[in-house]
């Protein structure tokens, strides 16, 4: 749920699990930038 007046939101309500599974995502993201880095050191 966005919170916010003329579309532009100010906060976001989202559930924990919801939460948890984004912060996931950006480790997931930020191990897979960090063997590209590797990868394209060694190229």
């Amino acid at each position: 749920m966005f919170v916010g007046a003329h579309r532009r939101p100010e906060a976001v309500a989202m559930s924990v699990e919801h939460h948890r599974s984004l912060g996931e995502a950006v480790q997931r993201r930020e191990a897979v930038d960090d063997a590209l880095a590797s990868v394209r050191a060694f190229a």
